[in-house]
């Protein structure tokens, strides 16, 4: 799963702690293409409405999850659901979740409306039934537009590193599989011009979850046994390839890249190379 965080949370201590704990990617324009999308309540409610069909539009499609995350303004999120966000007044009365209750003295708010589901077992709901965590999908086939009033960059939270992970995993689970990327006729071009070095990149990609060409490289030469012989400039200029043709990204190949690798004769050893490396 991709986690993409919006630009003006990354440049705060809370988008940085989120950052340093779950390898997560900064987006500074834009959308990413698919996964879970991070951002505070606050940013997204002082957009224009114009500017909130964007992202609206955005989660509309399978595969993306937009995640509204504290703090927020004591007010509604949009025009498309019917979540307020208010103020509590009791103590919280926790919910046996581990991620929810280690936060639960840190939840100022909670969500107030109808539209929409929340998931008891991912802890969404308090056990005096105030909801935490909201989600909706437009329809049956799209992406997840969610809430949550869980302070989820909470230092409470430093050791929790793969909660947070699995907990946003359940989340975006409900957003469906993602549209594979149409390729552009220059990237079938560069595809079909792949040598059998370039495979070799994309095996050790794959078998490492990793695309970045130092660290492949330091990987490769701490295994007691050879790879494959290739230096620095020659497997920046290979991963540069593949990331043009969308192939790979940053935690590994695309859903177009593997589905490449599994259809050629280097899928056997892609596999058998990603057991040993486990």
């Amino acid at each position: 799963m991709k986690i993409t965080i919006h630009d003006q949370l990354a440049n705060h201590r809370r988008g940085r702690f989120l950052l340093s704990i779950l390898n997560a990617e900064i987006l500074e324009d834009g959308f990413p293409d698919a996964g879970i999308f991070l951002m505070t309540g606050k940013d997204y409610q002082e957009f224009s409405d114009s500017e909130k069909e964007k992202y609206w539009k955005w989660c509309g499609k399978s595969g993306r999850t937009l995640l509204l995350m504290p703090p927020f303004e004591q007010n509604s999120i949009n025009d498309y659901v019917d979540w307020n966000i208010e103020y509590i007044s009791n103590p919280l009365d926790k919910n046996n979740y581990p991620i929810s209750d280690q936060v639960a003295m840190e939840v100022s708010s909670h969500i107030v409306g109808q539209d929409g589901e929340f998931d008891r077992d991912s802890g969404h709901q308090w056990n005096d039934y105030s909801i935490n965590t909201r989600y909706y999908k437009q329809h049956s086939a799209t992406g997840v537009f969610s809430v949550t009033c869980l302070p989820l960059w909470s230092i409470a939270l430093m050791e929790e590193g793969a909660g947070i992970f699995d907990w946003l995993s359940e989340l975006h689970s409900h957003a469906g599989k993602a549209q594979a990327k149409s390729l552009e006729p220059a990237d079938v071009q560069s595809i079909n011009e792949l040598k059998p070095i370039d495979y070799s990149v994309l095996v050790c990609v794959y078998a490492f979850s990793n695309s970045n060409a130092d660290e492949l490289l330091k990987i490769m030469d701490s295994q007691e046994i050879s790879i494959i012989q290739i230096n620095h400039n020659e497997i920046k200029n290979i991963i540069s390839l593949l990331e043009k043709s969308a192939l790979i990204e940053k935690q590994g190949l695309t859903e177009v890249g593997e589905e490449l690798l599994r259809s050629s004769p280097y899928w056997g050893y892609a596999q058998s190379m990603r057991e040993v490396v486990a």
